[in-house]
């Protein structure tokens, strides 16, 4: 379920609807079908990596009685009916899980795992409209968000100045 969040940035609510039956082979690739937020029907994919059509197949293949229909996320608890798991149970999971990586900060959540997806493409020289249909946005300013962010978060990093100001005090030396 992580992995499927943060390698296609998708929504809590995009993995809440999926069902067993929602993936596919596509030109050789599996695709999960998403409902996306405000949408009422399944009709976006997107391409998963191997790895996670690894974890996929390895999770289906673990669950004991289950109809391709059923719900891929469901409950494991012993003893009640397997459900769809909600909200609260993939944010419990995500959060459970970072922490378990040393990750324990109350303002990063599973949603931050979308960020975290589309700035790392920002950061690799991903297209700005290629982020904004992988990740269902319907204004292209949504998407500069992560685009302003992640430029923020080079420039700090990368801190133009302290190289100028390096260069500048070298040639004042001489």
């Amino acid at each position: 379920m992580i992995m499927l969040m943060l390698s296609n940035g998708l929504r809590y609510c995009g993995v809440h609807r999926i069902n067993i039956n929602d993936f596919d082979i596509v030109d050789g690739e599996m695709v999960p079908h998403i409902q996306r937020k405000g949408s009422i029907d399944k009709h976006d994919i997107v391409v998963i990596s191997n790895e996670v059509a690894e974890l996929f197949e390895d999770y289906v293949s673990s669950k004991k009685d289950y109809d391709v229909s059923d719900a891929l996320l469901t409950n494991h608890m012993r003893g009640m009916k397997s459900e769809r798991i909600n909200r609260e149970t993939i944010s419990f999971i995500v959060k459970r899980r970072l922490r378990a990586i040393g990750i324990d900060d109350p303002k990063i959540t599973a949603h931050s795992l979308r960020h975290t997806c589309s700035s790392l493409m920002i950061e690799q020289g991903y297209d700005p409209q290629l982020i904004q249909d992988m990740l269902g946005h319907t204004d292209p300013s949504t998407t500069r968000i992560y685009t302003n962010m992640a430029r923020q978060r080079m420039l700090f990093e990368s801190a133009p100045s302290k190289r100028l100001s390096s260069i500048l005090s070298k040639k004042s030396k001489k």
